[in-house]
């Protein structure tokens, strides 16, 4: 009644979509049973994948059972990563992903090594439908979603089949893979020395900088800090130079708290340009239906020409922010 494999092969070819990343085209994995019938039977994984419109490659070897031992490299990958809206990048890393403790146990599996990111592009790859909010003192809310009910139509159906509740009402239920949970990263450095570009119609810059992967597959947490090198923040039709931008992750989770410091020349109504400041400071919030988002805080300052015959928009008008705006 008992079945016994021996020298089972299983391949599979296509594509994998893992959760938070994107597609990983012309995936190639063997799974293959080794020792069968003796004390060390288990099964071995050999993979490889190329990276989105054929750049880079992704090779993963070693050991599935009895307990997991793999090495993961990755050369020049093109990899999509949707969770931070990553459309293309070339990424290079050498991992190795090692099970600990007795077989059976289901003890902790501890990634090691190093990733570099040679070049990563975020953006949603269409128009953006981001705003950036009034500053407070111009009357609006500070960012965040909007509360403005949505509007109502007339339905042929009774009341019954068109009302719901409101999604944000009920959280979403997450459910956790064991197998994340089991996965520890190991203090992995993240090395970005300048490959980092924000394509989107509000904004587009240039950064850099150094994290630290840490916290388990199923709630990474990322420590370090990313800066802006050069680029621009497109608010109504005029343009704001980056003079300091950072992205600062306090090793808590995966979301920063993001601070941007940008000035441009605006024209005035009546004629003639003042220099003015742009403050943004953002962070991540969790949300009713469980996810995180951006709540965005502005501030509008004149720094040239604030004061002239037809207009005072210097820091004394407690006005002078709103007229800005």
């Amino acid at each position: 009644d008992n079945l016994n494999l021996k020298a089972l092969s299983v391949l599979y070819s296509g594509v994998l979509i893992p959760q938070g990343l994107g597609r990983v085209e012309n995936v190639q994995a063997t799974v293959s049973q080794v020792n069968a019938g003796q004390p060390g039977e288990g099964y071995t994984l050999t993979a490889q994948a190329v990276g989105g419109l054929g750049v880079g490659s992704l090779n993963v070897q070693g050991s599935l059972s009895p307990l997991y031992d793999l090495k993961a490299s990755a050369r020049n990958f093109n990899l999509p990563i949707s969770v931070i809206y990553g459309r293309q990048s070339r990424i290079n890393a050498d991992l190795s992903i090692a099970e600990q403790g007795r077989v059976g146990a289901d003890g902790p599996i501890l990634v090691t090594g190093a990733v570099n990111v040679a070049s990563l592009v975020l953006g949603t790859g269409g128009a953006s439908t981001a705003v950036l909010p009034a500053p407070t003192s111009a009357g609006a809310a500070t960012g965040g979603a909007s509360s403005e009910p949505g509007v109502n139509y007339s339905s042929p159906l009774p009341e019954g089949l068109t009302t719901f509740p409101r999604p944000q009402q009920q959280a979403a239920v997450k459910k956790v893979s064991p197998l994340l949970s089991r996965l520890t990263f190991q203090n992995i450095p993240i090395s970005a020395p300048g490959g980092i570009r924000v394509d989107e119609s509000i904004a587009r810059a240039e950064l850099s900088g150094n994290l630290v992967l840490s916290g388990t597959g199923s709630a990474p947490r990322l420590l370090g800090e990313v800066k802006a090198i050069r680029g621009t923040v497109d608010l109504r039709d005029n343009s704001f130079a980056i003079d300091s931008g950072s992205a600062v992750f306090g090793g808590a989770s995966l979301y920063p708290v993001l601070s941007v410091s940008a000035t441009g020349d605006v024209p005035l109504g009546a004629g003639g340009l003042v220099g003015v400041n742009l403050a943004l400071d953002g962070r991540f919030g969790p949300q009713p239906d469980g996810s995180n988002a951006l709540t965005i805080n502005t501030r509008l300052s004149c720094v040239r020409n604030c004061v002239s015959s037809v207009a005072d928009l210097s820091s004394s008008n407690p006005n002078a922010e709103a007229q800005l705006y």
